[in-house]
């Protein structure tokens, strides 16, 4: 929880760094955190890969929000990207 709401302090997390706090908040069942920081990143126009998606969309099944983690998959399948073995 503490890694989560470092994140939401720093403005400048990287990709990777970004989704190893969703991982972590997801872990913590704090999909709402989970979410802003992915939505922080994608309004400072930092790139979004498949992990960033995989992460915040788990968040958001673990906190039962399954019609934002299906608009969050069809947005990263309109962005080209898919999930596959490692990252579902």
């Amino acid at each position: 929880v503490e890694h989560c709401q470092a994140a939401q302090k720093d403005f400048r997390l990287s990709c990777s760094s970004c989704t190893n706090a969703m991982v972590t908040c997801s872990k913590a069942l704090k999909w709402d955190i989970a979410l802003h920081l992915f939505h922080r990143q994608r309004s400072r126009g930092h790139p979004l890969d498949i992990g960033c998606f995989t992460a915040v969309i788990r968040a958001c099944e673990q906190g039962l929000q399954w019609e934002e983690a299906l608009t969050l998959l069809e947005d990263a399948r309109h962005r080209g990207l898919e999930p596959n073995a490692l990252t579902a």
